[in-house]
């Protein structure tokens, strides 16, 4: 199952989250076995550079991770994948964050 969060009013208002448990290689998972969690945030987002005024920059980022983790960008893919919007927000930031590193380096 897939989990799909939005975000609005505010700067994360034009983006979407997908988080949800990607399937295992070798078919069925054991229980002691980790989870691998996946997720995908696309959308906009508008960034005021200053001199020209705000720009919209596309935003496509994706990040996994392992149920249970120790990593902090890990356990919130997790806690979004379990329900937690607060969790799921916080995420969308740090992927927002990445994601304009790589649009600076770009230009």
């Amino acid at each position: 199952m897939t989990r799909t969060f939005t975000f609005g009013p505010g700067a994360l208002e034009m983006l979407e989250l997908r988080v949800w448990t990607a399937r295992t290689r070798y078919g069925r998972r054991h229980a002691d076995e980790p989870r691998r969690i996946k997720a995908e945030l696309t959308g906009w987002f508008d960034v005021d550079n200053g001199e020209t005024g705000p720009e919209r920059v596309a935003i496509r980022e994706a990040i996994q991770g392992w149920d249970p983790s120790v990593i902090r960008e890990e356990r919130l893919v997790v806690a979004a994948r379990n329900g937690d919007a607060e969790a799921a927000e916080q995420l969308a930031g740090e992927l927002v964050e990445w994601a304009l590193e790589d649009w600076v380096r770009a230009a």
